[in-house]
């Protein structure tokens, strides 16, 4: 605002400007106020100084429920959340690890990798509930009315997003190809994780010949067979099911659970 005063005539005290609206009205002018009209300085201050140095739009601070802590489902979808995010429990870590020395020094790599994985996890945040957000200003909603659970976020809601951007179908192509890349790069931990246990398990019989690769071939295909279940018409129910009853939620705490305790009472 500093700079901006050094100017012939100050732009808050008139009504001609972009960011003025039509309900502006200038104590300098001979019109007369009413009801519904806004001062100069109050947009200028509203629409271009706090919109500028802004660079999200529409930011809302949301309050905090403390009672909402009180629940239990909001600590397992979090801690379901985040034993999703870093591979906790699903034994891909495990595996991964397995190819390192014995005498690795891993407590650096584990600082790092949850570093990137935060990292990452606040920067897509940022991305989904910005769309969202920009949503919830279009049609007029609340952002808890806009968002979808489960796969529908990704497929229904973040697609209506786009439609509605510059580009669209720019943005789409990208889109969509990170979704595919996401899934690939899932596909790609959980699938070695599950050969690398099971050929640990049974070396003489896997590490002989060709069996490991046929094994990973017969591996993929059953895999591809189950997804097969998930995009018919009723695919939707199989998916709830297995993202419900499989490795998810309360399943998932339990196999942690006992992991820990084979790992502290029975191996150590």
């Amino acid at each position: 605002m500093d700079m901006i005063s050094f100017s012939w005539v100050l732009p808050w005290s008139t009504c001609d400007n972009a960011w003025n609206t039509a309900q502006c009205w200038s104590p300098n002018s001979n019109t007369t106020a009413n009801e519904h009209s806004v001062n100069s300085v109050i947009e200028f201050w509203e629409r271009k100084i706090i919109q500028f140095s802004c660079p999200f739009r529409r930011i809302q601070w949301r309050y905090k429920d403390i009672s909402r802590l009180s629940d239990p489902q909001v600590w397992i979808d979090a801690g379901t959340q985040i034993f999703f995010s870093y591979a906790i429990a699903l034994g891909c870590m495990t595996a991964l690890g397995s190819y390192n020395d014995f005498h690795n020094d891993f407590y650096h790599q584990l600082f790092f990798l949850c570093c990137m994985n935060s990292g990452t996890s606040m920067y897509a945040g940022f991305a989904i509930f910005s769309v969202l957000g920009f949503m919830a200003h279009e049609q007029g909603l609340t952002v808890g009315q806009v968002a979808e659970s489960g796969p529908g976020l990704a497929f229904i809601a973040y697609p209506r997003a786009v439609a509605q951007m510059p580009g669209s179908t720019i943005w789409a192509i990208l889109f969509f190809v990170m979704i595919m890349l996401l899934g690939l790069g899932s596909q790609f931990v959980g699938v070695e994780g599950f050969i690398t246990s099971v050929v640990d398990i049974y070396p003489q019989y896997l590490r002989y010949g060709k069996r490991r690769e046929w094994f990973i071939f017969g591996t993929c295909f059953v895999s591809y067979l189950i997804g097969l279940l998930m995009v018919t018409r009723g695919g939707m129910y199989v998916f709830q099911l297995f993202d419900y009853y499989g490795a998810s939620g309360l399943c998932l705490l339990w196999f942690c659970f006992f992991e820990s305790i084979v790992i502290g009472w029975i191996y150590s």
